[in-house]
């Protein structure tokens, strides 16, 4: 009975082994294949709580009035460093604004990206293919949220943030640079912090 059981174990074992390699083969290449990994994972996290986010808030219909919003909520987290996602939730009562949805999207927006790290280091086949295949995904995300505000505004916590930073320092004006470049340097920052995390993890020497 014994033997039967780890015949089970092992075989169930082997099928998940399988199809995880299956996975990191899709196009031969393994920085490819590893970075579409988790451009793929990373999406399904980011819609699922902003769908949540929107949804508390009543804001749903929102989320899918236009496909820029759609795009833009697939990569949010990489918007502006990780500190803004911290901060955010502290600094935005001052506007009296604080709600349950912007809480939930920013508590998504540190573990998102820390568990896709995570994910890119424990399947890259080196420390090298993990560090790249997330910091490239950080840096197209931030390139992705650069420009889609132009046409929708999205609903999201740093978004919000950094409408609030512009006006409140009387930088108004400049809100699109503002954008610009947090976006930009949140791209850099997140590659580089959350790609420390995926070589950390990895196994390989």
């Amino acid at each position: 009975m014994e033997m039967a059981e780890t015949k089970t174990f092992n075989g169930e074992k082997l099928i998940k082994m399988s199809f995880i390699e299956n996975l990191k083969k899709i196009t031969g290449n393994e920085y490819i294949d590893t970075f579409l990994l988790c451009v793929i994972i990373f999406a399904i996290i980011n819609f699922i709580i902003a769908i949540i986010g929107y949804a508390v808030d009543g804001l749903i219909v929102y989320l899918f009035s236009n496909i820029a919003i759609i795009i833009y909520s697939l990569f949010a987290p990489i918007a502006a460093p990780p500190t803004f996602a911290i901060l955010t939730p502290v600094a935005i009562p001052t506007m009296g604004s604080l709600t349950a949805g912007i809480v939930i999207m920013s508590i998504g927006y540190i573990l998102s990206p820390i568990l896709v790290a995570i994910i890119a280091g424990r399947i890259g086949e080196s420390k090298n293919v993990s560090f790249y295949s997330w910091f490239l995904l950080s840096m197209i995300s931030a390139v992705i949220c650069m420009f889609l505000p132009y046409i929708a505004i999205p609903y999201s916590p740093i978004m919000v943030l950094m409408i609030y930073i512009a006006f409140t320092t009387g930088a108004g004006n400049e809100l699109t640079l503002i954008i610009v470049g947090m976006t930009f340097l949140g791209g850099i920052i997140n590659g580089l912090f959350y790609g420390a995390i995926a070589m950390l993890v990895n196994k390989s020497e």
